[in-house]
């Protein structure tokens, strides 16, 4: 006989993921605060284990809730989120260059020195889609106007933009972002799995555990929606050296912090952990887009 409700979990691990990375393109529609977007996406992503959170509330405090009963009332969920994507959504992926500043009509930038010191005039305001000499051009231009208001240039923006997808793959852009997520990934996840074991192994306290993994658990889902401003200042007005940094950081502390066996300790290890995760996320989708 077949277990429905864990082909179900299944389903549901798989589903969340794609909807959450699927929504990125959407930071495209506001290029100057792409990062801020893609950290309200990723609070999103963070509420949205609320449901669970107050099940959970809700089977301790007023007795047994038939789980079945509860996800057949969370079927709304992906039912709203079919209907909004055949209703509302867009059809194709936003592009950047879609939404690029257009209050002149014909703006052309000329006299940008490129590799040979060429001067390549670009027209900002074609109708079709920029191919990818197009988009380096044009990007060479942002930056050059960027750099001469005096604004600092993040030296990531648009290393890859022309280069095929098998080059992207290849460098080592790719493999050093892969090797981070994987080893902040198992990090991640393996704490939030075993929060209460490490929390009673190192302050051997069943009734402490307890309450601290409590809280951890409302707070996780908080950290995302809280940091969105920090993340977005972060991802939109810092390099992507700044946001590295804290990143790196961030993730020594909190492991460090987390395997002493005081109640302060642990407490400041979760808290900077439950804005680390929304940050984490987030950064590497910018870094991509970037």
């Amino acid at each position: 006989m077949v277990d429905t409700y864990f082909v179900g979990f299944i389903c549901l691990a798989i589903g969340g993921p794609l909807i959450f990375l699927s929504s990125f393109h959407l930071s495209n529609s506001f290029p100057l605060r792409a990062g801020l977007i893609l950290s309200c996406v990723t609070g999103a992503f963070d509420a949205s284990s609320v449901p669970y959170l107050l099940y959970g509330v809700a089977y301790d405090r007023a007795g047994p809730i038939s789980l079945k009963g509860f996800f057949w009332a969370y079927a709304i969920i992906p039912v709203m989120l079919v209907i909004f994507q055949l209703v509302l959504a867009p059809s194709a992926s936003y592009q950047r260059d879609q939404f690029m500043d257009k209050r002149d009509k014909s703006i052309t930038v000329s006299a940008v020195e490129v590799d040979e010191g060429d001067a390549v005039p670009i027209d900002i305001d074609s109708g079709s889609p920029l191919d990818d000499d197009a988009m380096a051009s044009g990007l060479e231009a942002n930056l050059a106007g960027t750099a001469a208001k005096g604004d600092s240039r993040d030296l990531v923006i648009g290393v890859m933009f022309d280069r095929t997808p098998k080059e992207q793959i290849t460098s080592t852009w790719f493999f050093a972002i892969v090797f981070f997520l994987c080893i902040f990934m198992c990090r991640i996840n393996y704490l939030i799995q075993t929060v209460f074991s490490q929390l009673l192994f190192f302050l051997h306290d069943v009734g402490l555990a307890r309450s601290i993994t409590t809280t951890f658990t409302v707070l996780l889902p908080l950290g995302g929606i809280v940091g969105i401003p920090f993340v977005g200042y972060l991802l939109d007005d810092r390099t992507t050296l700044d946001a590295s940094l804290v990143v790196l950081v961030s993730g020594v502390v909190y492991g460090a912090l987390g395997i002493l066996p005081h109640v302060g300790a642990q407490v400041t290890s979760i808290a900077i952990f439950v804005f680390l995760r929304p940050l984490m996320y987030t950064f590497v989708g910018d870094y991509c887009g970037k």
